[in-house]
């Protein structure tokens, strides 16, 4: 069944939030992101010190998912040369919002949440963009993570796609 956007609610992560229950690994059983350590052991860390915000994603009252954002940039080598802005010849990089993780418990997945979640980050990004400079959602996908994105409109520069992590964005002006 999928899951529409009106179907989910998202607040900021809270101390008293256990998300331990909550599977983020891969159907074979690993994590090649790290996911379920990060938001059992430092998201909240994480969020202390600023160095990345996690929302947590409900449908119903039960969490399904989370996503870490911060500000970020973007090296304009690792992108196509048709995203390069003539007027700023002189700029290595681009501001972006940074999903820095992403992760949807294994029950729902296949059902559009992740989907949603990108979509959020996307608006969330445009919304910025109009009092600060944000010209991408930028993440940087594990190898098995590279299908997921390039179906929720994010790209990368072909020559990335050899690395074990490929930095993908998805232009949000």
């Amino acid at each position: 069944m999928t899951i529409r956007p009106s179907d989910l609610s998202y607040r900021k992560l809270r101390a008293e939030d256990d998300l331990s229950t909550l599977d983020f690994t891969q159907k074979n059983g690993t994590d090649p992101a790290g996911l379920q350590e990060f938001i059992s052991k430092e998201a909240l860390e994480y969020q202390q010190e600023r160095l990345g915000i996690t929302h947590v994603f409900f449908y119903g009252s039960g969490p399904v998912a989370f996503a870490t954002v911060s500000m970020g940039d973007i090296p304009v080598d690792r992108m196509q040369a048709s995203e390069k802005v003539a007027l700023a010849e002189d700029i290595t990089s681009y501001p972006c919002l940074l999903i820095g993780r992403l992760g949807v418990h294994k029950p729902f997945r296949d059902r559009n949440v992740g989907r949603r979640i990108c979509d959020w980050t996307v608006t969330t990004a445009r919304r910025y963009s109009l009092e600060i400079g944000c010209r991408y959602v930028m993440v940087r996908a594990v190898k098995d993570s590279v299908g997921f994105y390039q179906k929720c409109h994010f790209e990368c520069n072909p020559a990335n796609l050899s690395k074990d992590k490929v930095w993908m964005y998805r232009r949000v002006i």
